[in-house]
């Protein structure tokens, strides 16, 4: 046998330096991976956060963008204005009553101070200036090709366009109408200030834009007013932005935002020095914890390694010294408790060798016994076969058989038809002994025969009925065996004064035998330890009545080889 050998510490300081450079390259690796998980975990939440907000702020201009809606449709399609115009038309009514009846229901909408202007143009009349900051008295061109020949809008019944010399006032064109009869045309203007109203946020990062836009991408209102006016660009693929777009009513009017992709690194950036500095303390700290943990553990660790080599070498009579009260402490204890029982069992063994060594020997000799006694009741039954004893010889036999039995050692399991084979020759015996008396069944399914079950496992009990159970009157036993579900009951059953419940309840819990019941306390530790605390003995009996003992055993059971 090699020895142990001890290693050097210096190795397992070379150990440590490489923990320490793969921890660091681990920490590196890991910072990094964090930081690149980190910008993409909060560029996701800014976007998601950004278009929340976008479109909180889109619901919110819908609603706005309704109520501009529910102004021009109020007018446009008010039955009473289209009747007062179609009076005008036909020269029912003059054009100062119906200019007074058009300004007051124009003037019952509640949403009119959105508006900066409001008028309504016919064909053959000057304009009607319903709400006006700048009145007007001519129809201007764009507004005669409208009232010309009906025309259908891109977007219903509203037209939205930008008056030539205002470029911050956007007007809404609507025709009233009934079918393709035009009785006039109703003209809306906004300032673009009106539409402070509509852009509730207010983006206080540079990184942030949000920009109302018209069907066509024309940016109606933004907070940067030098691009009021102008386009939205589509936006590239490669691009660094992030864009969201809602749209607003039946405008075909959208609300976009854009956010660029510095606004979250530049926050990150922030965050790294405090980052790395918080890195490097941990750093540091793991290693100075982690050296004090090695030197602590080193010293006990060698002083082990030391006792284990000395026990290899065959030393047993020496106990390590304890310096700590730690756990390692402990275990040095354990160690030294160790080679105390190590100590025990070598001489505990030897012994047990010396015994064995003298039983070896005394089984040798006992071996001559039972052949000297088969041999002896051969030759008794054949005396009695020459001298015409018959029956005598019958029961040397017999008894011969179960002599046989018993002592037979070979197998401690067998069948179910080899167990009751001698069973009935035992009670055949018995029956002889008590002068024809005892009258026994057997009564044993032919499939469950081959069956493997204890050897004698029956045979205490059998016994305890015959002593116990019977008086000097006639007696009955019955053995019989069934099977349910994975299980085998015997049950033995005699007709024997009976026993009172406490004696029942005595000899079931009765482990030590101290009260008696040896044979029924035999048959509960063989099924115990054979088969598990599934299996066991119960008893009924009652007196006058008689007892019968149920055993119940697995029909398979994986019993090891050797045992067979």
């Amino acid at each position: 046998m090699s020895k142990l050998k001890l290693n050097r510490p210096r190795t397992l300081w070379i150990k440590t330096i490489l923990i320490f450079l793969t921890g660091g390259i681990f920490i590196c690796i890991l910072f990094s991976i964090l930081y690149y998980r980190t910008v993409k975990i909060m560029t996701e939440k800014t976007n998601l956060l950004f278009e929340n907000t976008v479109y909180q702020v889109s619901e919110r201009c819908s609603q706005e963008a309704g109520q501009m809606e529910d102004l021009i449709l109020g007018i446009s399609e008010n039955q009473w204005v289209k009747n007062y115009l179609s009076g005008l038309m036909s020269g029912r009514d003059n054009f100062s009553m119906t200019e007074v009846r058009i300004v007051r229901e124009a003037l019952r909408e509640r949403n009119l101070n959105m508006a900066e202007n409001v008028y309504v143009y016919t064909e053959d009349y000057e304009p009607i200036n319903c709400f006006y900051r700048n009145a007007v008295f001519e129809t201007e061109e764009p507004y005669r090709t409208y009232l010309e020949k009906y025309q259908e809008f891109p977007h219903g019944n509203i037209l939205w366009r930008y008056p030539q010399g205002e470029p911050r006032m956007m007007e809404a064109v609507s025709y009233i109408h009934d079918g393709d009869v035009v009785y006039g045309l109703l003209v809306v203007q906004f300032t673009q200030e009106s539409f402070e109203t509509l852009f509730t946020a207010k983006n206080k990062s540079r990184q942030e834009k949000m920009l109302l836009t018209d069907a066509d991408g024309r940016i109606l209102f933004t907070e940067d007013k030098s691009l009021i006016g102008k386009y939205v660009k589509a936006p590239a693929q490669e691009a660094e932005e992030h864009h969201v777009a809602y749209p607003l009513g039946s405008f075909g009017w959208n609300l976009c935002g854009i956010l660029e992709s510095t606004a979250v690194t530049q926050e990150l950036n922030k965050i790294i020095p405090i980052l790395i500095i918080v890195f490097v303390c941990i750093a540091l700290l793991v290693g100075i914890i982690a050296l004090t943990i090695f030197k602590s553990f080193l010293r006990p660790v060698k002083q082990l390694l030391y006792g284990m080599e000395r026990i290899q070498n065959g030393e047993l009579d020496f106990t390590m010294e304890r310096k700590k009260q730690d756990e390692f402490g402990m275990i040095i204890d354990s160690f030294n408790y160790m080679l105390v029982r190590i100590k025990e069992l070598l001489h505990t063994v030897q012994r047990q060798r010396n015994n064995y060594y003298k039983l070896e020997m005394l089984a040798l000799k006992s071996k001559l016994n039972p052949h000297f006694l088969y041999n002896a009741f051969d030759m008794i039954y054949w005396k009695m076969v020459l001298k015409n004893e018959y029956e005598i010889a019958d029961v040397v036999a017999t008894l011969a058989d179960i002599l046989r039995y018993c002592v037979n050692h070979k197998k401690e399991f067998v069948t179910v038809q080899e167990d009751m084979r001698y069973l009935s020759s035992y009670l055949s015996f018995q029956r002889l002994l008590l002068n024809e008396k005892l009258q026994y069944e057997i009564d044993i399914p032919k499939e469950l025969s081959e069956c493997e079950m204890p050897k004698l496992l029956i045979q205490p009990l059998v016994e305890n009925a015959i002593k116990y159970g019977m008086d000097e009157q006639e007696g009955q036993l019955r053995v019989s065996l069934r099977q349910e579900g994975d299980y085998l009951v015997f049950e033995v059953w005699d007709n024997g004064k009976g026993m009172p419940q406490e004696t029942t309840r005595r000899l079931l819990q009765d482990d030590t035998g101290d009260n008696g019941g040896f044979g029924v306390r035999l048959v509960k530790a063989m099924v115990k330890s054979t088969y598990g605390e599934d299996c066991g003995v119960s008893i009924y009996s009652r007196e006058g009545w008689g007892t019968k003992v149920t055993v119940r055993i697995l029909k398979d059971v994986p019993v090891p080889e050797y045992i067979r």
